[in-house]
């Protein structure tokens, strides 16, 4: 036995031998790299790297994600029907450059740069018009930096969002809020479209954020993130001229049951109010959020509430127990071998969500209500990290110094492709 294990020896160093000798031997034949081959080799490996994008440095990482979301939007307003291609503002074509270092076995730092592409949103587009008003471009969502301890919580400042921006994204049990929007349904509530002359997101937006359960808002803040304590977090911010809110957080699991909820406070005061429409110069906002899923049947519900109160230099001008809801429940199970479906359907109401609006348009002290059934599904594609989606929507307006307005059907196809 030893005689062959020192044969086996014997060989292997005679073939790696061999290898060198040819390699050498080769070598002129193959590449003449002159007598000092070494730094000719060092040289070609600097300008591979000053050339060749990294993974960050031997520091701090970097990571290259995002999304790409693309769908047909289909629109009836009962006097004219058309079909665009678009891109979903709600969860809007983006790419994210992320990444951090390790100090210790306590801290680490990282940062967040996130560049958003503004091409044909469903935002903006109208019934006389399918591409953005402002043309195609990119607008910064994210660029901040953070440091984090494990014990301690996580401190973040620079541009980006605040504890209560996209707060319903945390209590999604089924998991799709970043591809399309139930409660929202960005591609209508939100875009230019019209009614009686009023653009439709007047009627469904605060005054800070034309996102009514989302308060959506990106500014240059300060924000902590507390570590999770029995599966509750608490955050909170302030942001430049007078901005600040807090939010909390939870999931918990019993049973074959998962439970998720969170809840906000935000408060928007200052100069930048005053340059606003209706004289207003403070905003409050309250939200709260819940789901609930049973895991081995996939059945789930979701809600939201979302509430405004105003100050404005003439009170008669404040919009009148601004506040809204949404309801959805549905059903996420595999049926197939290409990943998960989804199945839902859910119901809106939005009312006095005027504060946008000037005291032209609607008058303090009108009633307004807003309404929209949606129903949805949402094909997953394991292997390509897609999301097939469709989305269908029927909105009803109500406004008491106007006569009866027509009600508008849409559907939003396409699809959400991850890298």
């Amino acid at each position: 036995m030893i005689g062959e294990i020192m044969k086996t020896k014997l060989s292997l160093a005679s073939i790696i031998a061999g290898g060198m000798m040819v390699a050498t031997s080769g070598s002129a034949s193959a590449a003449d790299l002159g007598g000092d081959c070494c730094a000719d080799l060092e040289e070609r490996v600097a300008t591979l790297e000053a050339t060749t994008a990294r993974k960050g440095n031997r520091k701090v990482s970097l990571k290259i994600s995002g999304w790409v979301n693309k769908a047909i939007l289909i629109w009836d307003d009962g006097n004219d029907s058309d079909a665009y291609v678009v891109d979903s503002t709600y969860a809007s074509t983006r790419i994210r450059f992320t990444g951090g270092a390790k100090i210790n076995h306590e801290w680490s730092a990282g940062y967040r740069i996130e560049i958003e592409t503004l091409v044909d949103r469903t935002f903006e587009v109208s019934q006389t018009s399918d591409d953005n008003s402002g043309g195609s471009r990119l607008r910064i969502r994210d660029s901040n930096m953070f440091i984090k301890s494990k014990s301690l919580g996580k401190l973040t400042w620079g541009f980006g969002s605040s504890p209560t921006d996209n707060l319903t994204f945390s209590s999604n049990v089924a998991g799709f809020s970043s591809i399309t929007s139930g409660a929202q349904a960005d591609f209508l509530g939100n875009s230019s479209f019209t009614v009686n002359g009023i653009r439709l997101f007047l009627l469904s937006g605060s005054l800070q954020s034309a996102s009514f359960f989302e308060s959506s808002f990106l500014t240059n803040i300060v924000r902590y993130d507390s570590p999770t304590i029995g599966g509750f977090t608490i955050s909170a911010s302030w942001g430049e001229d007078d901005f600040y809110d807090v939010a909390i957080k939870t999931t918990q699991k019993f049973g074959d049951f998962t439970f998720k909820a969170s809840a906000g406070y935000r408060v928007f005061e200052g100069d930048d109010l005053a340059t606003q429409t209706r004289g207003l110069r403070k905003e409050e906002n309250l939200l709260a959020n819940f789901g609930l899923m049973h895991n081995p049947t996939g059945l789930f519900i979701h809600g939201q509430y979302s509430g405004f109160d105003y100050d404005a230099t003439i009170a008669a001008n404040d919009p009148d127990d601004t506040y809204g809801w949404h309801l959805q429940g549905g059903i996420k199970q595999r049926w197939n071998s290409l990943g998960k479906t989804t199945l839902w359907g859910g119901y809106t109401e939005i009312n006095n969500g005027y504060a946008r609006a000037t005291t032209a348009q609607i008058a303090a002290g009108t009633d307004t209500e807003l309404s929209k059934v949606q129903l949805g599904l949402i094909q997953e594609i394991d292997a390509a990290a897609m999301h097939l989606y469709i989305t269908y929507e029927h909105q009803e307006f109500d406004i008491s110094n106007q006569a009866a307005i027509d009600d508008i059907d849409m559907v939003l196809m396409g699809g959400v492709i991850k890298f």
